[in-house]
């Protein structure tokens, strides 16, 4: 059985977060979402994602903003 994920990887798989712009405590607080709520916040970006541009993802890493929502 493959090991599960931590939630702060599925985020940045999905284009949700820039982890490197968060703290320890951050990240921790991420891993401990429920399963519901990550799906949540990728559901909430795929919907957003026509309206943001094909530049957000690249827009808020470079204004160092952990969230690309």
């Amino acid at each position: 059985m493959a090991a599960r994920k931590p939630n702060v990887q599925k985020l940045e798989e999905a284009g949700v977060l820039h982890s490197k712009h968060c703290t320890d405590a951050h990240l921790a607080a991420i891993n401990k979402l429920s399963p519901e709520e990550v799906a949540a916040l990728i559901k909430v970006r795929k919907k957003m994602s026509a309206h943001l541009g094909a530049g957000a993802a690249r827009e808020a890493d470079q204004a160092g903003r952990p969230w690309m929502l």
